[in-house]
């Protein structure tokens, strides 16, 4: 059995590295299972005490009985919960792994018009969960919860760009990027600041620099604001802006993205220490807001 952690902002499993998979199948291999919850979820949780508890016992590391919270949430037809419950037992978290578990939880999120219930279905059924995998399947179920999910229009944007199971199209897969990062999947404006950053769309800093700019609040990708940071910092695609800088690097940080310490401190050095704390109780307001 794994651990797992639960941060608060946008709930989804799992966040993108930008650029590992361009090119590559559509899911990405997750080695560790973050959870992160948005506003309406955050709203859900503290309306059921068992949702609540749970919460608590995730965070405490407590995953035996924080299922058995989730599963009384789930007989109360709380769809996180059947979405969780998935979760658990398809990477195995707190349980032992068992697909079939996983895909009937899954199963009852989705005949709830559960989004995120249906990507893990189609990542299930792409993976081949019974053996061969089901592509069309997996692109189906793709397509249903791509009419309000961002993350799902991400997705099929790789699989346009890949060509698998859909045509090979590299302006199909840039406007499902563009569509999800629109409709709020960060992972995608960050994906999309990559390909203006490194050339693959043609390299434009000024692009690149506001795609990565949509990640700029505490519900943003951590990498994303990570090199939003760096460009203000550097001035690229835009002004300078060393303030500007220090506080987005100092939000990737706290939202979990290591490698923004370093940069943070360094930057740090080049500004006064009211600018410093300014932006570090910036920081730490614009997170403690997020959380109510």
């Amino acid at each position: 059995m794994k651990n797992l952690r639960i941060i608060a902002f946008v709930f989804l499993a799992g966040i993108t590295h930008a650029m590992a998979a361009q090119g590559q199948i559509a899911f990405p291999d997750q080695q560790q299972l973050i959870l992160r919850h948005s506003v309406p979820v955050r709203i859900e949780v503290r309306k059921d005490t068992d949702l609540r508890a749970a919460w608590a016992l995730i965070d405490a590391g407590n995953y035996e009985e924080a299922r058995e919270h989730l599963e009384k949430a789930a007989h109360r037809d709380r769809v996180v919960a059947f979405y969780v419950l998935g979760l658990f037992y398809l990477r195995g978290y707190g349980v032992d792994a068992d697909a079939d578990i996983a895909m009937s939880y899954f199963q009852k999120g989705a005949a709830r018009n559960h989004g995120l219930s249906k990507i893990m279905m189609a990542e299930m059924y792409y993976r081949g969960y019974k053996g061969k995998p089901d592509l069309s399947e997996a692109i189906r179920l793709l397509k249903d919860a791509a009419k309000h999910e961002g993350k799902a229009m991400f997705l099929l944007g790789r699989l346009y760009a890949a060509g698998e199971g859909l045509p090979k199209s590299t302006n199909k897969a840039m406007n499902y990027y563009e569509r999800a990062a629109r409709a709020g999947y960060y992972p995608a404006a960050t994906y999309l600041g990559h390909i203006f950053y490194q050339n693959g769309g043609g390299k434009d800093l000024k692009k690149a620099r506001s795609w990565f700019q949509r990640n700029a609040n505490a519900e943003g990708d951590p990498e994303g604001l990570y090199y939003y940071g760096i460009m203000q910092a550097r001035g690229e695609g835009g002004r300078v802006d060393l303030q500007g800088g220090y506080i987005a690097l100092a939000l990737a940080y706290a939202l979990g993205y290591e490698a923004a310490l370093l940069e943070r401190d360094q930057l740090a050095t080049k500004l006064t220490p009211e600018q410093r704390a300014i932006g570090d109780r910036f920081v730490r307001e614009l997170i403690a807001d997020t959380l109510k």
